[in-house]
């Protein structure tokens, strides 16, 4: 009997140990006892890193190249920032980086990388001026964020800047008629206002050129909160002294502030800035009058601008912008920028050059003050119809511009442009001008980018209504208006400009509703 019992007992005990192995087995568990790790067992993978982009959509702007200095794509007017790859446009961006490796110290300087930009002086005065394909481009309609007319319109400086973006082509369809009446045939430029990056940033800077100017600067950003949605990002600079022209000295300040909250929603930019530049002495351009050939050009430093001439610009700026997330494939946006009480006055010479470089010298002096105010609204959104995508916006733009401008002319007598005099400023009673004019530029945009075979090819529809009125009243009591409205498609032939009576203000390529404005640039 014990025999038996212990027999039953053991066979028991060996069938529980395999039930509870079985056990083990099926939970994806492994008895330690059954074999030992060898350190042959051990193996370490590779790192895998796993990265991400943005997409170029609205205010996010397309990555740059490697180096950090182009980026191939921009704001495309009310469509947003887009690849260039995506849109049937031309579109170009220089970057801070780029700026800072070259010391520009005006957007002319960085445009002069652009083979298809030339920079010139414009106004006749102490302001660049641009021509893109041919085609003049003031400094009154340079975009800043998308907005017309909210930059400093004579001379814009490079620290204002996070990027400069080059659109070539007639614009009107994407961007509208700016307000300042050159631009939109032959291209348009817009500045992107600076913001703080993810990392902190602290830059400080010192330069020294010519006979004695020098200058100092800081660009510091810092973002904040658990999930950095808040930033703030400050650039000032400031430079004194003489310039490489003789008896030329200049001082310029100029900030600029942006602060930006990113939620998972919405998202919102504020820029505010500040430039101003004196000029004393400032040598001016040189018309070449009555002369049937051109005269040689004079020694690159010598001036013979009077001692009286001059220019003071000032410009105080600012802008709001922003998007909200309505769903997961439409975004509303909207944006509001305003140029408070700008400034620019100016004394300069007339110079019409005779024989052997003999020229005829006149006082003519400026005052010019101009408010100007810029929005746009609208919604983009993504949408699948079968295998066709659509990526819609419909928006609406604006911008009003008022021009109160003072002016006098006097003779002031003679000089020779290879050896100037320093003339007197002239005494007795002047021609005196002056008008103030409003323009007012808004119309209404609708695109549809058709994506086919996942969006290989792509295809862009649309058209934009846009109306224009400028209302001009000199201080005489006459007055000029002129106001009409177009429908223009995104690529649109240029028509020959139709005739108009000389009592209304002369409109000069009225080619998709880009046009020049009727007032003379002063």
């Amino acid at each position: 009997m014990s025999l038996g019992n212990t027999s039953n007992t053991a066979a028991k005990r060996r069938k529980a140990g395999l039930l509870r192995a079985l056990t083990l087995i099926a939970m994806g568990i492994t008895p330690a006892t059954a074999w030992a790790q060898t350190s042959a067992d051990n193996q370490s993978l590779d790192t895998v890193t796993v990265t991400g982009s943005v997409p170029t959509y609205g205010d996010t702007p397309p990555p740059a190249f490697a180096g950090g200095q182009i980026a191939a794509g921009g704001r495309v007017g009310l469509i947003g920032e887009k690849d260039a790859m995506d849109v049937p446009f031309n579109v170009i961006s220089y970057t801070s980086e780029l700026m800072e490796n070259q010391q520009s110290q005006t957007l002319g300087d960085t445009l002069q990388n652009d083979a298809s930009v030339s920079v010139g002086l414009g106004f006749g005065i102490y302001g660049e001026a641009y021509k893109v394909r041919g085609f003049d481009l003031n400094g009154d309609d340079v975009a800043y964020g998308g907005l017309y007319g909210v930059l400093p319109r004579q001379i814009i400086n490079s620290n204002l800047a996070e990027r400069v973006e080059v659109f070539k082509g007639a614009s009107a369809f994407t961007s509208g008629i700016p307000i300042g009446g050159s631009g939109g045939i032959g291209g348009t430029i817009n500045i992107e206002p600076k913001h703080a990056g993810d990392d902190p940033m602290l830059n400080l800077s010192s330069g020294y050129r010519s006979d004695g100017y020098g200058e100092v600067g800081v660009d510091a950003s810092q973002r904040y909160g658990d999930q950095k949605q808040w930033g703030a990002r400050v650039s000032a600079m400031r430079g004194r002294g003489d310039n490489a022209i003789d008896d030329e000295n200049q001082r310029d300040t100029s900030f600029v502030v942006g602060l930006d909250y990113r939620g998972d929603k919405g998202r919102i930019l504020f820029d505010v800035g500040h430039q101003k530049l004196t000029l004393d002495g400032g040598r001016s351009s040189v018309n070449t009058g009555a002369a049937t050939q051109v005269p040689a050009a004079p020694d690159s430093s010598l001036n013979y601008t009077p001692s009286f001439g001059g220019t003071e610009l000032e410009t105080n700026f600012g802008m709001v912008r922003g998007e909200y997330d309505l769903t997961n494939t439409w975004t509303a946006f909207a944006a509001l920028g305003v140029t408070a009480r700008s400034k620019a006055s100016c004394r300069r010479l007339r110079a019409l050059p005779m024989t052997r470089g003999n020229a005829s010298v006149n006082d003519f002096e400026t005052n010019n003050h101009i408010d100007n105010v810029a929005s746009q609204a609208g919604l983009r959104g993504y949408v699948l119809t079968g295998p066709v995508s659509h990526d819609i916006t419909v928006g609406y733009s604006s911008a009003y511009r008022k021009f109160d401008t003072d002016w006098n002319f006097l003779a002031a007598g003679t000089t020779n442009i290879y050896d100037p005099v320093d003339l007197s400023r002239p005494d007795g009673t002047p021609f005196v001008g002056g008008s103030v004019t409003r323009t007012r530029s808004q119309g209404v945009t609708l695109s549809d980018t058709l994506g086919f075979i996942d969006d290989r090819l792509l295809l862009t529809l649309g058209a934009r209504y846009q109306e224009l009125e400028i209302d001009e009243r000199p201080n005489d009591g006459s007055s000029n208006r002129y106001a009409d409205r177009r429908v223009t498609p995104p690529s649109a032939r240029c028509s020959r400009p139709r005739k108009i009576s000389r009592s209304t203000p002369t409109m000069s390529k009225l080619c998709g509703m880009a046009a020049r404005s009727p007032i003379p640039q002063r």
